[in-house]
């Protein structure tokens, strides 16, 4: 099991690791937690990445994250829109963990493109002045914000909460640590964010 395609990148000095689940002009950018790889622990990002392609159809664009205080976007956004060439138009959707979702948060939320994002378990006690900032100035459909119960920031949440902004969402993920162990809510965390008027394909490959 693998991506349809793999390939190093340099962005910010740092090397990584880049793939790409080929599917339709919905193009989600996943960003997972610090120093994580494409693939992630039992494979989770690349199971991730094969459901939301047959699923919903999307194509999914993973990098690796070595990124410190870095803003990796700009240098994403020259490789979503290579591969976006072969679209008239795209939608760009972005799934973000731990320090990927602060990563959304600060700086995903500045490029107007980013329709949707999805920010799970980002650390709210790291800059939040950027997040909030990010937040304020994000003028896309929806943010969604995910935090376990058991989660460090949970304590923290009350700081989105109370933030006035009509296309944000916080859900509380009850029992669930910084990691998200439980791999079939792990899985399902774009169905209802990112995906939530999209309609699941059959076994087939058909729409219902």
């Amino acid at each position: 099991m693998k991506y349809d395609q793999e390939f190093e990148y340099i962005i910010n000095s740092y090397k990584v690791n880049i793939g790409v689940m080929d599917g339709s002009n919905v193009i989600v950018l996943v960003i997972p937690g610090q120093n994580s790889g494409i693939y992630g622990y039992e494979n989770r990002y690349l199971k991730l990445s094969k459901k939301l392609n047959k699923e919903y159809g999307a194509t999914v664009i993973i990098t690796s994250n070595p990124f410190q205080m870095d803003d990796p976007i700009s240098d994403l956004m020259y490789v979503i829109n290579k591969y976006a060439e072969r679209f008239n138009e795209y939608q760009l959707f972005y799934f973000g963990f731990s320090k990927g979702a602060n990563i959304g948060a600060q700086f995903a939320t500045l490029v107007n493109k980013f329709s949707r994002l999805v920010l799970i378990n980002g650390p709210l006690m790291i800059n939040y002045h950027k997040t909030k900032n990010g937040l304020q100035q994000f003028k896309g459909e929806k943010i969604s914000f995910v935090y376990g119960c058991l989660d460090p920031s949970y304590k923290y949440v009350e700081l989105i909460a109370y933030e006035p902004k009509e296309n944000k969402e916080l859900v509380i993920l009850e029992n669930m640590n910084h990691n998200v162990e439980d791999e079939d809510v792990f899985l399902s965390l774009a169905d209802n964010t990112l995906f939530y008027d999209f309609t699941p394909k059959t076994a087939s490959g058909v729409y219902k």
